[in-house]
C-alpha cells in the first residue's frame, strides 16, 4: 500500500469495504519512515500522517488507540492527535496559510504540526476577533435616562390607546371600588376584573379610582372616559 493512497483508503473507511488494522499499520510505518529520513518534513507528510491515524482510530476499539500508537509506532498519542486535527481540518488549510502570509501572522513561516493548526485556529476566529476589537459606543447616564423615559412614555401611549372607553356607570362602581380597595380584597378583585374586562392596566384603574373619589376629572371620547 502506497501513502499516496492513503485518501482512497480513508474513503474506504466511510463504506462498507474496511482496510484491516495491520494494513493501516504498514502505511503507517511508511509515512513514518519518510518522516524520519526528513528532519523538516513536508506539509504533504504531515496530512499523510494524521489520515492514516485517522483510519486507525476508526477500525480500532475504542480505548485501543492511545496503547496502539505508542506500541506499533512509537509515537505519543498527542503527537498523533496533533496531526489527526491537521487532517481534519485539511479543507481550510491553503485558506488559513495564505491568510497568515497577507496578515503577518508570528507563525506564518513555521512548518511544526502545532504552529499550523495555531494558524487555522487564529484564522477561524479572525471575524470574531474584529468584532470584539470593535470599541463599543459609551452614553452619559443623562442620556441613558432620556432614552428610557422616551420608551416608557411611548408605552404609556401605547396603553392608553390599546384600553377601551369605560362606561358611565362602569366609572362609578370603578369610584366606589376605589374607595373601599385598600381594606377590601373584594373590591380589589373586582377593579382587577373591569380593568381586564376593558383593557386597562389595573394600577391606572386603580390610581384613577382613588383619585376620583375627592376630583372627578373626565374626558369625552366615544362617550366619558376616565382621563388619566
Amino acid at each position: 500500500m502506497e501513502t499516496e493512497n492513503l485518501p482512497a483508503l480513508l474513503a474506504n473507511v466511510e463504506d462498507d469495504g474496511l482496510p484491516t488494522i495491520s494494513e493501516v499499520e504498514n502505511a503507517a510505518l511508511k509515512v513514518l519512515a519518510e518522516i524520519d529520513s526528513n528532519f523538516r518534513y513536508s506539509l504533504k507528510l504531515k496530512l499523510r500522517m494524521g489520515a492514516v491515524l485517522c483510519i486507525a482510530k476508526d477500525l480500532l476499539p475504542h480505548g485501543d488507540f492511545g496503547k496502539w500508537v505508542e506500541e506499533s509506532l512509537n509515537r505519543k498519542e498527542s503527537w498523533c492527535a496533533a496531526h489527526m486535527r491537521l487532517w481534519r481540518d485539511r479543507t481550510v488549510l491553503d485558506q488559513a496559510l495564505l491568510w497568515a502570509a497577507e496578515t503577518g501572522h508570528p507563525c506564518s513561516n513555521c512548518c511544526s504540526v502545532d504552529r499550523v493548526l495555531k494558524v487555522i485556529a487564529d484564522w477561524k476566529k479572525r471575524d470574531r476577533a474584529a468584532v470584539v476589537a470593535v470599541p463599543k459606543p459609551t452614553k452619559k447616564s443623562s442620556e441613558i435616562i432620556a432614552e428610557l423615559r422616551r420608551e416608557i412614555a411611548d408605552n404609556m401611549k401605547d396603553f392608553i390607546a390599546l384600553r377601551d372607553p369605560l362606561p358611565s356607570e362602569i366609572e362609578e362602581i370603578v369610584i366606589g371600588l376605589g374607595s373601599r380597595a385598600g381594606a377590601d380584597d373584594g373590591a380589589a378583585r373586582e377593579l382587577a376584573e373591569i380593568a381586564q374586562r376593558f383593557h386597562w392596566r389595573l394600577c391606572d384603574l386603580m390610581a384613577v379610582a382613588q383619585s376620583c373619589g375627592a376630583r372627578r376629572n373626565f374626558e369625552p371620547r366615544n362617550g366619558s372616559a376616565l382621563r388619566i
